[in-house]
């Protein structure tokens, strides 16, 4: 069931596992435009509609910044959903330049975001580096460390653990049908195969 708001969609997979993509249109932060990350709107819906997972993912400019803006209609929707639908874990999906010399960064606040849950960290960074990303750095360059970022935000609400993850733009999907051979399909394949043992 796909929910429709102003500028996102809900949509509901009947899964513990939310994915979201706020930044997939452009963002306005501190009066300034800042350039959409369209491709993560992309793998979150692949990833969503492979996996029959959850999803929440930006449609449109409304000049604000889910990701930043201390009010935020996807975050208090995002709350709602999660706590009527029993969600367990949210991946907020996030993009980096091309020129960064990093493949991953999995962003968890110094264990805050995940409420301490190394165990589904270590498995997240085995399973990335398992299918070929050589990079993949904890809190390093992002964070999430501020509060109103939608993994600490969530995490802090709905007592949940929630994964920032920034991928390299590189990797990412130019459309909504990614393969099963791609780096981040065979990822999150095994991500979401294993993570069911460690509720």
């Amino acid at each position: 069931m796909k929910y429709v708001f102003e500028d996102f969609n809900i949509e509901d997979n009947n899964s513990i596992v939310m994915f979201s993509a706020p930044h997939s249109f452009p963002q306005l932060r501190n009066g300034e435009i800042k350039s959409a990350e369209t491709k993560t709107r992309f793998l979150v819906e692949s990833i969503s509609k492979s996996f029959d997972c959850s999803c929440i993912y930006k449609t449109r400019f409304y000049n604000n910044d889910p990701n930043w803006d201390e009010k935020s209609t996807y975050k208090e929707q995002l709350v709602d959903f999660i706590s009527e639908n029993n969600i367990k874990f949210l991946f907020d999906i996030h993009s980096m330049y091309y020129e960064r010399p990093v493949d991953v960064c999995i962003g968890i606040n110094s264990g805050k975001n995940i409420l301490d849950r190394y165990d589904i960290l270590n498995m997240m960074v085995e399973s990335f580096k398992n299918v070929g990303f050589s990079t993949v750095l904890i809190d390093n360059p992002f964070s999430a460390s501020n509060p109103n970022t939608v993994s600490a935000y969530i995490s802090n609400t709905c007592m949940i653990p929630c994964f920032q993850i920034e991928i390299n733009n590189k990797f990412l999907p130019d459309s909504c049908e990614i393969s099963n051979s791609d780096l981040l399909y065979k990822s999150f394949e095994n991500i979401l195969n294993n993570i069911n043992n460690l509720i």
